[in-house]
């Protein structure tokens, strides 16, 4: 399978970038399929307008068939991630310092014989924590999208079949 996908690939990857033009290359189970220089290969396919959707359901089987450096080096050049409930913390830490944290105003009001004293100031929030990830049900995801507006989401599959992102 991995000796067809690369071919498949690199003739995507050899021409001028219309040819394949709003094309998806989505592989699933990544890790069962090896793709040689896949990190390359997906910021060719980048640079090519091609979007390249990669699935798996465990970091560590990524890791044990890539090895633990390309593993990093893949999950790095991933700018747009889903991820649905997860069990591991090793890796929800991991993927919660990729998320960005957010300035957060908090508001105090103080009274005194003087009068009322009203102060600000921004508190340091993580915008996804390992609890989030954790918790989530069946069908429920986090994420983020490169150069998105907004570029985090939370987003529901309820039935199977419709798609609703939560809170936008």
């Amino acid at each position: 399978i991995g000796v067809t996908i690369n071919s498949i690939l690199k003739v995507m990857v050899k021409n001028d970038g219309t040819e394949y033009n709003k094309t998806l290359v989505s592989l699933d189970e990544v890790p069962t399929a090896f793709i040689d220089k896949l990190d390359f290969v997906m910021a060719t396919l980048r640079s090519k307008n091609i979007c390249a959707l990669l699935a798996l359901q465990d970091y560590k089987q990524l890791e044990r068939d890539y090895g633990t450096k390309n593993a990093e080096i893949i999950l790095g050049t991933c700018g747009t991630q889903w991820i649905g409930m997860m069990h591991n913390p090793t890796l929800g830490d991991k993927l919660v310092k990729m998320f960005p944290e957010y300035a957060e105003l908090q508001t105090n009001i103080s009274n005194s014989d003087s009068g009322e004293n009203i102060s600000e100031s921004y508190k340091r929030t993580k915008s996804l924590t390992v609890d989030r990830l954790q918790g989530q049900p069946t069908g429920h995801f986090s994420g983020k999208i490169a150069d998105g507006n907004p570029p985090l989401f939370p987003c529901q599959y309820p039935d199977g079949r419709t798609f609703k992102i939560l809170g936008i």
